[in-house]
């Protein structure tokens, strides 16, 4: 395979664990997918990633770093099975964060590719997608109007880019998880809506 289309397991600090625990969470993309997160984070943010995978990408593999408070393997090669493009128009989507608290969430529209992968002997469905005018509004205030997402971001630093009135995810993060691949399929072969809680995830981290 091209090593620009090599796809990676990513294990990040996870931002919407509660504050008072540390957890890793599962993303996946290129190298030159995790640059641009790089690139779209602040400069003063993300050092010891900065410096990690200036040591992958300079050939070093089976790198060992710290992703928040825990301790795990920075970069796992990723076997793409297949992708195709979606898009889907009019999304609702109750996200319920760490606490139990939900949020009432809508997407004007979402065009991206979603993969089936397989990491070790695990199988999951992939997305990428650039949502247009996402719109959120806190379930415990149900008059309240709803706002507009993207003006403060609180997930993983550089995962989502805003630009205008959208919001891409620049590495994939996890619809559904399978043991198996023929279960798999059945759900790339059919799918018909995303789950958007990991993508949310980003959006709103912790809170």
């Amino acid at each position: 395979m091209d090593s620009k289309k090599q796809l990676y397991a990513f294990e990040l600090d996870d931002y919407a664990a509660p504050s008072c625990t540390s957890f890793t969470k599962l993303y996946f993309g290129t190298l030159d997918d995790f640059r641009a997160v790089l690139d779209n984070a602040a400069e003063e943010q993300l050092e010891e990633e900065r410096n990690t995978f200036e040591h992958f990408v300079a050939g070093e593999r089976k790198i060992i770093y710290h992703a928040g408070q825990c301790v795990t393997r920075f970069a796992r090669p990723t076997k793409l099975i297949k992708e195709k493009p979606l898009e889907f128009e009019r999304i609702s989507y109750t996200y319920e964060n760490s606490y139990g608290f939900y949020y009432k969430c809508r997407i004007s529209k979402a065009v991206g590719r979603v993969a089936l992968v397989k990491l070790g002997k695990q199988f999951y469905i992939v997305y990428w997608v650039t949502a247009t005018n996402p719109r959120y509004k806190d379930e415990l205030i149900p008059h309240k109007r709803w706002v507009a997402l993207g003006d403060m971001i609180w997930g993983f630093p550089g995962v989502l880019k805003i630009k205008g009135k959208t919001i891409q995810n620049l590495l994939g993060v996890i619809d559904t998880s399978y043991k198996t691949e023929q279960e798999a399929e059945a759900r790339y072969n059919n799918l018909s809506a995303l789950d958007w809680n990991r993508f949310f995830e980003d959006v709103f981290g912790d809170g």
